[in-house]
């Protein structure tokens, strides 16, 4: 039964009606309805299996045809309209023919887009506290390992790099049902999945890409994103901040599932907020301690192992130009919470060890499979359990991640660039060979400027091998690029992504390719 309170105040109540939201089979990035139902009073219930309803309300009055006119007609006009969503109970739909673990605990996944740990030092000062009080783990050698959201999230997700799955080329054919996803593995331990976006435009499996077929885990928000969407006003839905929508539905999930003695893994990310501007996280603070605080107070968390964190830092605007937004964007925040039932004195000493050694998003990954078996899990592609103490020596190639996203890498900067020039057009001419494909909608670039220059010394000394780091300027677009370019023998090699420090906003729009669209002029 749904209780829907503006009802209740309103004299003379208006008539209202209910909407189901659908989502069909392989239509991703469509929200659907069902039959009007109604009217309805205060309370209504709800008999299908549906994640949401959308209810609409109108009031009735009486027009004159013109000003001269006596005639009067009756109209109505709509005074409510909104997205109700809904925790519906349902069952475990697993084939696990293996071992069963009774005492796997649940695990809350929150993270927030562009979040460096400066950043989250900055403006989360709420949060900040609350993870003090309650003993989270902070992991400050967390390391990015590609540009964008993207990668680094596949890398939580599935333990891999994203292009061991996914290309450009498979962008209108490629449904995402098939990967290793991480929930499959709590799927098969009976526990039930929740996979919550905002801002749907661009969400992981949707920008300049197809989806899902089938709905992914057991609650699966993008048809309830997709139509609030279309009612937003900036960062607010409705009456409340649009991140506070998917808090409260968080909590309400959490709270259902709790209720019904189900266990659950739940990944949720909001990226709409703190995308595009590193002063809003601080609007993220309060709707976010609110959250944690509930689930704190209301003894929600007992058996809950929580990720708190963060895809990358900030990767535009001004406070990006500067030597410490450079190691910023590569240095997301990141805490574990662990209860103290399931906390091991093992656990204990290690994530302590573990919050000053470089650590990866594909050791989430691997922590994630750790928890599912309750054992960590030998001979992985990439990464390893921070349950387990991460070594000292450990070295981003021994990781592989990028030179260019490696922050152990000593740089030292140079004083001037004349000798250097060489290396700059190198990457203006490896960019315009990106470009190749889409060459007929956009420019060539060229040289503007070197605006920065690092040198790095080479571990082994090895005199005929050189690497460096540069930041440059293109014409005629004015983009800002930074690249690693290794010398070897006279020869240049870019080490890893060129990536883009300022925004392009509408520059790269003729194209729909997402990995080139930081680098195309049109």
């Amino acid at each position: 039964m749904v209780s829907i309170d503006y009802l209740a105040t309103e004299k003379p109540k208006p008539e209202c009606y209910i909407f189901e939201l659908k989502r069909k089979r392989g239509m991703d990035s469509k929200v659907f309805y069902g039959s009007k139902i109604g009217p309805i009073n205060n309370y209504f219930n709800v008999t299908t299996d549906t994640d949401a309803v959308r209810v609409e309300c109108y009031r009735k009055t009486t027009k004159k045809l013109s000003k001269k006119a006596q005639t009067e007609i009756a109209v109505k006009y709509k005074v409510f309209d909104q997205i109700v969503p809904l925790i519906p109970a349902r069952s475990l739909n697993t084939k696990n023919s293996g071992t069963v673990r009774q005492d796997i605990p649940n695990v809350l996944m929150l993270g927030i887009d562009s979040i460096s740990w400066l950043n989250f030092k900055r403006h989360f000062s709420l949060t900040k506290t609350l993870a003090e009080r309650y003993g989270f783990y902070p992991i400050y050698g967390y390391n990015k390992i590609g540009d964008n959201t993207f990668p680094n999230l596949m890398a939580i997700l599935t333990g891999n790099f994203y292009d061991h799955y996914w290309n450009e080329s498979m962008r209108d054919t490629k449904y995402f049902d098939d990967l290793p996803f991480i929930w499959k593995e709590f799927a098969k331990q009976n526990l039930m999945t929740a996979f919550i976006e905002d801002l749907p435009r661009y969400s992981l499996f949707n920008f300049n890409r197809k989806g899902f077929i089938d709905a992914p885990t057991d609650y699966y928000l993008r048809p309830i994103s997709l139509a609030i969407n279309q009612q937003l006003k900036r960062y607010c839905y409705k009456n409340q901040m649009e991140i506070e929508f998917y808090y409260n539905y968080t909590y309400d999930l959490i709270n259902a599932l709790t209720q019904r003695q189900q266990n659950y893994f739940a990944f949720i990310f909001m990226a709409h907020l703190t995308h595009n501007n590193a002063n809003y996280a601080g609007y993220a603070d309060l709707p976010l301690y609110a959250l944690l605080h509930k689930l704190f107070d209301q003894n929600l968390m007992e058996n809950t192992i929580l990720f708190l964190f963060s895809d990358h830092g900030i990767r535009f605007g001004k406070i990006r130009s500067t030597a410490s937004g450079m190691l910023e964007e590569r240095l997301p925040f990141l805490y574990v919470y662990i209860p103290e039932h399931y906390k091991t004195t093992s656990i204990d000493h290690n994530l302590v060890v573990n919050s000053h050694r470089l650590t990866s998003p594909f050791d989430i990954y691997a922590t994630l499979m750790h928890i599912t078996r309750g054992k960590p899990i030998p001979n992985l592609s990439h990464g390893r359990s921070l349950f387990d103490e991460i070594p000292m020596n450990r070295s981003c190639q021994s990781e592989q991640i990028s030179e260019h996203w490696c922050t152990c890498t000593q740089r030292n900067q140079l004083s001037t660039y004349g000798n250097i020039t060489y290396i700059g057009n190198f990457i203006v001419s490896e960019v315009n060979r990106l470009l190749k494909p889409v060459a007929k909608r956009c420019h060539k670039l060229w040289l503007n400027k070197i605006h920065l220059a690092y040198e790095s010394p080479i571990a082994d000394k090895k005199p005929y091998e050189r690497q460096y780091l540069l930041r440059v300027s293109v014409e005629p677009s004015y983009a800002i690029f930074e690249a690693t370019v290794r010398k070897m023998f006279g020869k240049l090699r870019v080490m890893g992504d060129i990536s883009r420090i300022n925004k392009y906003g509408t520059q790269s729009q003729c194209i729909d390719n997402s990995y080139l669209q930081k680098y195309c002029f049109c």
